[in-house]
């Protein structure tokens, strides 16, 4: 063999190992996203399965305090309006302020 075809032969095997180890490579990049994006999924899934039972509990939540009001204000409705009254006049002390 000649020193030429030596080197060529040389180039060639490292060129096939570089080629392998990039594919590895590839291969090992390919996998690990393939995980980070089934994980993202997965957490994104329970993240908006939590928000819904979260939304599900604030409106029955709410729900239970529009009605606990509403039987309230049907229970004593003197103080109610008296309440109103006042709130409403806080409410406008606050707001109409002069903003000098």
């Amino acid at each position: 063999m000649s020193e030429t075809s030596k080197l060529k032969h040389a180039a060639e095997k490292e060129t096939n190992l570089a080629d392998s180890l990039i594919e590895e490579a590839r291969e090992k990049i390919s996998d690990i996203t393939d995980e980070a994006r089934a994980r993202g999924e997965k957490l994104v899934k329970t993240a908006k399965n939590k928000a819904n039972d979260l939304w599900e509990d604030v409106e029955d939540e709410s729900i239970s305090a529009w009605k606990d009001a509403q039987t309230l204000v049907k229970k004593h409705p003197g103080p109610a309006i008296g309440c109103a009254i006042v709130l409403g006049g806080l409410l406008y002390a606050i707001f109409s302020r002069d903003r000098d």
